[in-house]
């Protein structure tokens, strides 16, 4: 499976229930209909890690694709995004694409081009 994780945040000044109303009653609709797909997942998001101070995401989403062709093709006929009542911008997003097997595991492992390109910037 792969699997295409998103972090949501709404712009300043509208609040998260106007967010979500709309996210989840537009965008997550448009979303659910991508052909290909086999999970749709979202949810409300805690404090995350690595987020802007006083700027946290404020909804995650998982949309699970059986293999990559079927990515490819659900990204081929990708829905118009319906514009929010708000207008632009309508929210920022970071994604990530995750296979079943990543090539690599930070959390355990440090790629040898990772390491190399981390000491070329150390005092020597």
């Amino acid at each position: 499976m792969i699997r295409w994780l998103s972090f949501i945040r709404y712009p300043d000044g509208i609040t998260i229930e106007e967010g979500d109303r709309w996210f989840l009653g537009t965008r997550a609709q448009e979303l659910k209909q991508l052909k290909g797909i086999c999970r749709y997942l979202t949810w409300k998001s805690e404090e995350t890690p690595g987020a802007r101070p006083g700027r946290p995401w404020n909804r995650l989403t998982e949309i699970g694709f059986r293999d990559w062709p079927s990515l490819r093709a659900a990204m081929a006929n990708f829905p118009v995004v319906a514009a929010p009542p708000w207008g632009e911008p309508g929210f920022e997003v970071e994604s990530i694409f995750v296979a079943d097997n990543p090539e690599y595991d930070f959390f355990r492992d440090t790629p040898a081009w990772l390491e190399a390109e981390h000491r070329q910037g150390e005092p020597k």
